[in-house]
């Protein structure tokens, strides 16, 4: 447990850009042990110089850039979305008001005795025939 928690430690300040030596030395009871603090005591150490981690000065501007990026592209996506459900919405809207125009046309001319049928339109036609009603 110690072990992990020690090479947890060193590598956080490697990974933070603390770059220093990281001890490793053997206790008493035979473990082995890492850390960025040399041990107490007479005890035989030897020095880790952990090589300096790869930097980008600009990695944090470029991810910040990135996710704008994305987002601006999430929120596009959503209003073309939006605005092509608008234009089907509209267009049915449209057809049904015609398809209802037809309609109140076919039933304003009607006069009983005449027979309805409907055209490819969906509108209301009398056929000028005598049906049973």
């Amino acid at each position: 447990m110690r072990l992990g928690l020690a090479v947890a430690v060193a590598a956080a300040d490697v990974g933070s850009g603390n770059v220093g030596a990281v001890h490793k030395w053997t206790d008493a009871s035979g473990r082995v042990i890492y850390s960025d603090q040399p041990p107490p005591g007479n005890v035989k150490v030897e020095t880790i110089n952990a090589p300096p981690p790869a930097s980008n000065p600009n990695a944090v501007k470029e991810l910040a850039t990135k996710e704008a990026d994305l987002k601006k592209k999430q929120l596009r996506a959503e209003e073309e979305t939006k605005t092509n459900k608008a234009r089907v919405d509209a267009n049915m809207r449209r057809q049904e008001c015609q398809r209802a125009r037809g309609q109140a046309i076919a039933l304003a001319q009607f006069r009983p005795g005449r027979a309805l049928h409907h055209d490819r339109d969906g509108r209301a036609r009398g056929d000028g025939r005598r049906g049973s009603a």
